[in-house]
């Protein structure tokens, strides 16, 4: 994911009050319920069960997209891993 991408640092600015970020950007997960995941639900799968096939149909977790902002320079890797580390 990260070959030949430059990963950047913020280093601060009286704009941004010396955090080093500006702004704010979006991450978020999203989680299309399908059939199969409905009848997951009803028989009461676990959260990592339902979490396993709803990636597989394609959904993009939160750290998926975290890091995709980071590919992108829109947040760095530090931030994207203390943001999804319960993730």
């Amino acid at each position: 994911m990260f070959d030949g991408v430059t990963l950047f640092r913020g280093r601060g600015c009286e704009r941004c009050k010396n955090s080093g970020y500006a702004g704010r950007a979006a991450i978020i997960e999203v989680m299309t319920v399908t059939d199969e995941i409905r009848k997951m639900v009803i028989k009461r799968a676990s959260a990592s069960e339902i979490g396993k096939v709803a990636v597989g149909e394609g959904m993009r977790t939160l750290r998926m997209v975290a890091l995709e902002k980071a590919r992108e320079g829109l947040s760095t890797l530090e931030q994207v891993l203390v943001m999804t580390a319960a993730h």
